[in-house]
């Protein structure tokens, strides 16, 4: 009976970890897609091609806090999870940063230098020499710990939302104003938006592979969502998440929320074992997985 009885409990943990290691499956292949979105934004294109990087820069940097968003989970303490956040988060920016900072320094000179230490330790956002992507660390940083202060320091659903709000709100607002904030903060602001949106999506993930992926009920709508947003962030123009460039502000984060969602439903249609897609995209699926990991 004893015997039983462990292999019952056994058999439900493997099965929890089946579920975490699929969700990691679908999540990781999401991110493969951000990468190589990031780096199709960042090429240099002909006049006739810049249409297309004003498309992916409509979602592909939100993309990335939405996916941080639905990784979260609850802390029991505020300090050690932002311990392990600098830890994470922190430390490879300011050791890459500083690495530049100097590299910058041999390679063209004191002012050089001096102005890439002020952009790594104070702007953020901009100034970074050699790789200013390294910019999205420290404001990932500051949304997912605000976002941990307000999800522990507030019980009232309601409240923390409204709270979640109004600060992505004033960061649209201030970022329209002040353009940047040092420390990356009126960047920050806004994103909590995008990081709140992930996570809250994830609270419903099981009824969506359910009801949307398994029932193979999907694939229209998605499609269908890419087209009309896709037109809608083609209208609104350019959107720079770094400099705080959203165009009109409302559109800009329902089109990348929009997209976020889409691309998720593909990720899970690839992933699951019933997916509609998995049995045509298995060497891309192993690619996207190498680009994540």
């Amino acid at each position: 009976m004893s015997m039983l009885k462990n292999t019952s409990i056994q058999l439900n943990t493997n099965q929890q970890t089946a579920k975490i290691m699929k969700r990691f499956d679908e999540i990781d292949f999401l991110k493969g897609i951000g990468a190589i979105l990031v780096i199709l934004g960042h090429m240099q294109y002909t006049d006739q091609l810049k249409n297309l990087a004003t498309f992916i820069y409509g979602f592909h940097m939100p993309l990335f806090f939405w996916i941080s968003g639905n990784l979260y989970k609850k802390p029991a303490l505020f300090g050690e999870y932002v311990i392990k956040k600098a830890k994470s988060i922190l430390i490879p920016y300011c050791f890459f940063g500083l690495l530049y900072c100097f590299f910058s320094f041999i390679i063209e000179g004191r002012e050089a230098g001096l102005k890439g230490l002020v952009g790594v330790c104070f702007k953020v956002v901009r100034d970074i020499p050699i790789e200013i992507g390294l910019w999205f660390l420290p404001v990932l940083f500051l949304v997912s710990c605000l976002f941990a202060f307000i999800d522990l320091d507030l019980t009232n659903t309601f409240i923390k939302n409204s709270v979640i709000t109004i600060i992505s709100i004033t960061g649209f607002i201030i970022v329209k104003q002040f353009h940047y904030l040092p420390f990356g903060i009126s960047s920050a602001l806004p994103c909590i938006a995008f990081f709140a949106t992930g996570y809250y999506f994830n609270q419903y993930i099981d009824f969506v592979k359910k009801v949307l992926v398994e029932e193979h009920r999907c694939l229209l709508f998605v499609i269908s969502l890419l087209i009309i947003f896709g037109v809608l962030i083609m209208s609104n123009g350019k959107i720079s998440v770094r400099m705080g460039n959203y165009g009109f502000s409302l559109l800009a984060y329902i089109s990348s929320m929009v997209y976020s969602f889409c691309f998720l439903i593909l990720s899970l249609l690839i992933c699951s074992d019933s997916g509609d897609l998995r049995r045509y995209t298995n060497f891309k699926s192993t690619i996207l997985f190498f680009i994540a990991s």
